[in-house]
């Protein structure tokens, strides 16, 4: 087995390493219509995640982003199963201020710490 790289894979890299955003391996364009705005409320106290939450969420809509991932973590604890934002922030989509501003949310099973919201777009 050789150790020399073949001219064309090295050819190939370099082109890379120029301009890895315009390469041809790259062929997956992301859809400008799709707009995704992400929080992350870690070492947050709740008040400070809602207070965040009405700003970040009135500021989306004034921009046409209608995607929200909120990443809040598990914050499991010897002392409790789920962390205080974990619990509460759902309940404060459904029922805090902003709660006419939220079309639907989930939390995805492949990642528990976040909440992907969905916003109402203005009629």
């Amino acid at each position: 087995m050789s150790d020399k790289i073949p001219e064309s894979e090295l050819k190939a890299w370099q082109e890379y390493l120029q301009d890895p955003d315009h390469n041809e391996h790259n062929k997956e364009e992301p859809s400008p219509d799709i707009k995704l705005l992400t929080i992350d409320l870690h070492h947050r106290t709740l008040a400070q995640s809602e207070q965040i939450l009405e700003k970040t969420i009135k500021h989306a809509l004034e921009s046409n982003i209608y995607k929200i991932k909120i990443i809040t973590g598990i914050g499991k604890s010897h002392e409790q199963e789920f962390g205080t934002l974990y619990k509460e922030i759902p309940r404060f989509l459904e029922h805090g201020k902003i709660k006419q501003l939220i079309q639907k949310y989930e939390r995805p099973t492949n990642n528990p710490g976040t909440l992907m919201v969905k916003l109402k777009k203005p009629s």
